[in-house]
Formats: C-alpha cells, structure tokens, sequence
C-alpha cells in the first residue's frame, strides 16, 4: 500500500494543478481573441482528445482539427469565402448553392474548386485526410458545401 502522502505534498500537487488549468484557459482565451479577428461569427471548443471544433452561429462545423493552426486555417477560407458570397450576392433574393448541378464549389473566387478541377492551397485545408479524387475526398467537399450552404441558407 502506498504511503500517505502528507499535507505539503497535497497543497503542492492542487497548486500545480491549479497552474496547469490557469496556463490552459490563458491559451484558449488567445485563441478564442485570435479566432473572433477572423470573424465575430466563429466559435471553437475542444474535445476529449483535444481535437479543435469550430463553430459558424452556433452550428457544429463537422470537421476535427488536430491543432488550433489548422482549425484557423479553415476558418480563414470559410471566412473568406462568406465574405466573397456576401460582397457579391448579399442583396439577392435568391441565393446559389456553393456546390450545383455543375459541380462548382465555389464560384469566380478561386478558394474551392470542385473536385475535377482540384487545385492549390485552400482547398487542400479541408482535405488532409483523403485523396480529393477519391470517393472520400469527394465526400468531403461536398459535406463542406453543405455546411456553407446551411451558414448562408442557400436555396435550390
């Protein structure tokens, strides 16, 4: 049986404890500042395994992401993206889908391109873990396409 530990050892140990937890929430508060420069909109939480979640108005992005770098990485493009959308199509009262009939992404701006024409960086950020020409890959834009239809409530 182990020993007990004694009165010192317990303090020291809540103390430490106490420093981990506080050096913790002071990062995910910078991170927490960071992510509002990006957009007021955006959100994040962690999970179990420490993987990033990010959220747009409250709605669960379904993407992990292993670290906070990636996490902003994403939500710059998101970001940049509404932006494009709302600049060029705010006022209309019909709104295109991201991801159409003719397998467009993304329109004009060059951030998402559909999938037989993958290219370049921005997209790459939401594909890390499958082959954009695979079935998984595929899978992927078009969940993303989702996820900024339902943000901007694009309309058939």
């Amino acid at each position: 049986m182990a020993p007990e530990k004694d009165i010192y050892t317990e303090m020291w140990e809540k103390r430490n404890a106490a420093k981990e937890e506080a050096e913790k929430n002071a990062i995910l508060q910078k991170q927490e500042i960071e992510l509002k420069k990006i957009s007021t909109n955006f959100d994040f939480f962690t999970d179990e395994k420490n993987n990033y979640i990010l959220k747009i108005d409250e709605k669960v992005i379904d993407m992990k992401f292993k670290s906070f770098e990636a996490l902003k990485d994403a939500a710059n493009a998101i970001g940049r993206a509404l932006r494009f959308y709302e600049t060029k199509y705010g006022n209309e009262s019909k709104k295109p889908k991201f991801y159409g009939k003719h397998g467009k992404l993304f329109i004009d701006d060059g951030m998402f391109f559909d999938t037989e024409s993958m290219d370049e960086d921005s997209t790459r950020l939401f594909l890390k873990r499958s082959d954009p020409w695979s079935l998984e890959g595929r899978a992927e834009v078009q969940r993303l396409a989702n996820i900024l239809n339902d943000i901007v409530g694009a309309t058939d």
